[in-house]
């Protein structure tokens, strides 16, 4: 994730060092990976097969009185479901089912699962490594020998800035939400 904007009064974040820094204009800093879950209640990094997360409330977002460089910034999402990571993950994964979506041959419910390395459900969260998506399709199509398929993914919208819960202006961090994939089978 990538991003930077400017904003209508000064902005708390950190500045190009890692400080804290105020201003109106802020950037994805490069500070992380950050994680999607904690391991405790603490806040604790998890470590995972991606590297270590952040701790909980980390900021990776700098703000500065001058314009800065955007950075990419990772998020790592090591669980779906709302716990912390020192609790196992269901054995047959952790997943989450969305709402009816999309339009045309691409409508239908999709699920995320979280697998291994090795392409089976993870069960914790130090071993989830891939996220695999299907999507219950609403009609069914028939795919011959000769089909044609042709595959979008929209990212558009998918990422959210974060500020901090408190009567602040604190911007906290740049999360990514879940991309929409459509399929379009042609016979």
């Amino acid at each position: 994730m990538k991003w930077s904007g400017t904003i209508s009064s000064s902005t708390t974040g950190k500045d190009p060092s890692g400080n804290a820094g105020d201003g109106v204009y802020c950037w994805t800093s490069g500070h992380g990976p950050r994680g999607s879950a904690s391991q405790t209640s603490g806040g604790g990094a998890v470590t995972t097969v991606h590297g270590n997360t952040l701790a909980v409330g980390a900021v990776t977002i700098d703000c500065d009185s001058t314009t800065g460089t955007a950075l990419f910034n990772y998020e790592i999402i090591p669980r779906f479901t709302d716990a912390y990571c020192n609790a196992d993950l269901a054995t047959n994964g952790d997943r989450s089912t969305f709402e009816l979506e999309g339009t045309g041959q691409g409508r239908g419910i999709p699920t995320v699962s979280l697998l291994t390395a090795a392409d089976v459900f993870a069960t914790t969260c130090q071993t989830a490594a891939k996220i695999a998506w299907t999507t219950a399709l609403s009609t069914s199509h028939i795919v011959t020998e000769d089909s044609s398929f042709s595959l979008s993914i929209k990212a558009t919208d998918a990422n959210t800035v974060l500020w901090d819960n408190g009567d602040n202006n604190d911007i906290k961090f740049i999360e990514s939400g879940a991309p929409r994939i459509m399929l379009v089978v042609t016979d």
